[in-house]
């Protein structure tokens, strides 16, 4: 069975700097879906699990480690000394 976990967030996330994002309910990295309707900016060494779509930009603090990817349609997607996963 494949677990599959799909969060809608309004105008940003950002997890707070050495924030760990935990797999809700255990599900596998690749199967959860952060859906951003604007911009995302993720805080310097904070951890996520998961793929994050925004329609906007994403930013990506020094240090962050991302297991999954990080998606934008309409902006850039920017990184500064990190590791993304798959």
């Amino acid at each position: 069975m494949i677990q599959l976990l799909y969060a809608a967030c309004g105008r940003m996330i950002r997890p707070d700097a050495d924030a760990q994002e935990a797999k809700p309910n255990g599900a596998k990295a690749a199967n959860v879906f952060w859906a951003v309707d604007s911009s995302a900016t993720l805080g310097t060494y904070s951890t996520l699990r998961g793929n994050i779509m925004a329609l906007a930009s994403i930013t990506v603090t020094a240090g962050v480690t991302i297991h999954g990817r990080a998606l934008a349609r309409t902006a850039a997607v920017t990184l500064d000394t990190d590791t993304i996963t798959k």
